[in-house]
């Protein structure tokens, strides 16, 4: 959900005298019937993350969205990806999925993030302490969920003399709970915690060594079992015309959001003037402009007509083996003709096969 108006910019943070509320009003109501439209289209899971202090996503809270979409929605899963649990009270996450549960009568997917350094540098949360916050929220909540009596919590990062959630979640004994991470650790715990993992901006052959990675993990969690392809996603651009020339029609929507996220996130971690810390994805993404064939040939972004584009994930789903795949069919700043148009064209002609593979 982008601020559209606003061209990528390579200072971080973006002052907010950029934002016009009322342009803002309306790009929120867009992304919403967009996902109305998804839902009556039979797409299987609707998906908002976290973001915080960033034109590219103005997504700080995804579950004021996500409690829309629970009552103007009927079969699509939810899935907030997620809380940025550094960021947040575990018991407030906990509050908030489950009552997001509950109003949509199971259908969340509880999406479980640590979240990037520019995040954590929102929130002044040191990067030292993120992974540490992580685990323990995330061990603080499905207790929380589970438990039948209130209890104390005496954590490293969290302390509470009563935990009693409700209201109870609406599946048992709750969600099923969605991660992602570059880390090993990051990795390690999603399969150790028999979470679903999903790659996100990771080109085809490092996504492999991820997923790889994760069914390593399981196998040695889980008694030498390995994961359902429905615990593996990854997430694509895409963008799918029947008769005109796919990358002519979004290429310039596709390239405005790649310069967004590679002027909003590098790495390795860099100093700003504040002596904070700021992190980007430079060696994924590359630096300056982006390339549109470079992505296309990396898997990042799948365009063209409906045969290439059901071609191409399913040859990725052949190399990675995954069972959920999250169709990014909005960013940059595509119009909401092209995104419906986008939407229902994918819905159309891909989905039906696409499902039944």
């Amino acid at each position: 959900m982008p601020y559209k108006p606003l061209e990528p910019t390579a200072k971080w943070p973006v002052p907010r005298r950029n934002y016009d509320p009322v342009i803002g009003s309306e790009l929120y109501r867009e992304a919403l019937q967009a996902f109305y439209r998804a839902d009556e289209l039979g797409y299987r899971i609707l998906c908002i993350n976290e973001q915080h202090s960033k034109p590219s996503n103005v997504t700080p809270s995804p579950n004021l969205l996500m409690a829309d979409l629970a009552t103007h929605t009927k079969q699509a899963k939810l899935l907030p990806y997620g809380a940025i649990l550094p960021l947040n009270n575990p018991l407030r996450v906990a509050e908030e999925y489950a009552m997001l549960d509950v109003l949509s009568k199971g259908r969340l997917m509880a999406g479980f993030i640590r979240g990037g350094a520019s995040n954590h540098l929102a929130y002044s949360i040191p990067s030292r302490e993120t992974r540490g916050r992580y685990e323990e929220a995330w061990e603080l909540i499905t207790k929380a969920w589970t438990a039948e009596e209130p209890f104390a919590w005496k954590g490293k990062f969290f302390k509470f003399d009563t935990v009693n959630v409700w209201p109870r979640t609406y599946q048992s004994p709750y969600p099923p709970i969605w991660s992602s991470g570059l880390t090993d650790r990051s990795i390690e715990w999603a399969a150790l915690k028999d979470a679903g993992y999903t790659r996100w901006l990771s080109v085809t052959a490092a996504s492999k060594l991820l997923l790889d990675k994760y069914r390593f993990y399981y196998r040695k969690y889980h008694d030498g079992a390995d994961p359902q392809a429905s615990q593996l996603g990854v997430a694509r651009s895409v963008y799918v015309s029947k008769d005109g020339d796919a990358r002519a029609e979004c290429e310039e929507h596709y390239l405005h959001f790649k310069d967004h996220v590679n002027t909003q996130i590098e790495s390795p971690y860099r100093r700003i003037p504040e002596g904070r810390e700021i992190y980007m994805t430079g060696k994924i993404l590359g630096a300056g402009k982006f390339n549109h064939e470079v992505a296309k040939r990396g898997g990042l972004h799948v365009c063209g007509t409906p045969e290439e584009v059901l071609r191409e994930i399913l040859a990725q789903k052949k190399t990675l083996g995954f069972g959920v795949f999250l169709a990014n069919l909005s960013y940059g700043n595509m119009p909401q003709t092209k995104v419906i148009k986008n939407l229902e064209t994918f819905a159309r002609e891909v989905m039906p096969e696409l499902q039944e593979a």
